[in-house]
């Protein structure tokens, strides 16, 4: 039969991990958002700066909205470490308390 081991010590350690990247690329998210809206639209409003705005703003926001997806599926990968070892953990203790029990 074959065996199912997680190591949870190492996924306890790595889960902080992607806490801490995400709260660093979330912060770098607004920080690029704050600078962005304070030049504003720099580039003008004659054609060619109407012409820059209609591929640079749309792009900008997918990107700044691809960013903010990361750092959810950030928090939820962090939140889904977590959950898996504690639930291991405590199948694993219920499978031994219930070995024990029935020797």
């Amino acid at each position: 039969m074959p065996e199912f081991w997680i190591d949870v010590e190492a996924m306890r350690s790595v889960a902080p991990r992607f806490a801490g990247i995400s709260r660093d690329l979330e912060n770098t998210r607004m920080r690029i958002e704050e600078v962005m809206a304070a030049e504003g639209p720099s580039w003008g409003t004659d054609t060619f700066g109407a012409t820059f705005a209609c591929a640079y703003v749309p792009g900008s926001e997918s990107v700044l909205a691809g960013v903010a997806m990361t750092v959810g599926a950030l928090h939820n990968l962090t939140d889904a470490l977590f959950r898996t070892t504690s639930n291991f953990e405590s199948v694993d203790a219920q499978l031994a308390d219930n070995l024990v029990g029935g020797l």
